[in-house]
């Protein structure tokens, strides 16, 4: 979000009704720096709202509902009004392969991965999508193939 060719890509799709979804994935770091010491506006979509963007914020762990709010806006972007998607995410790894990412804190990203799966859990569970058992030979097969990694 810090590249001045972006803005100007905003501009020229809100000036000529392009239909282009501009998708930023936030993942709370530049490349090696955490945002917070690099942006002074951390609300990225107020930056896509100045050019006349329609825009989605994206902060849950619902996968499903993530998919249905981004639909609707891709939908309504065919229709030559461009827009702007924030994924608001964390990063679990480093930006690249060497990277052995020292500022990812273990504990943190051990509670949102137990919060995902709770929630799919839950959900599976209270749309007779699976059972207890299901769920629990599952996890048993994930933890076997973890061991070989």
């Amino acid at each position: 979000m810090q590249q001045g060719i972006l803005y100007e890509s905003m501009n020229m799709a809100a000036l000529w009704k392009l239909p282009v979804v501009f998708c930023c994935i936030n993942n709370q770091y530049g490349m090696g720096t955490k945002i917070d010491d690099a942006v002074a506006v951390k609300d990225f979509s107020l930056r896509a709202k100045s050019f006349g963007l329609e825009c989605l914020h994206v902060n849950h762990l619902d996968a499903e509902k993530a998919y249905t709010d981004i639909k609707e806006i891709v939908d309504n972007t065919r229709n030559n009004k461009p827009s702007f998607i924030e994924v608001e995410c964390y990063r679990f790894y480093g930006h690249a392969r060497k990277d052995k990412s020292p500022y990812v804190m273990k504990m943190k990203k051990l509670k949102i991965e137990n919060l995902i799966q709770l929630l799919l859990q839950r959900k599976y569970l209270t749309q007779n999508i699976l059972n207890e058992e299901e769920i629990k030979s599952i996890d048993m097969t994930v933890d076997k193939e973890w061991m070989f990694l």
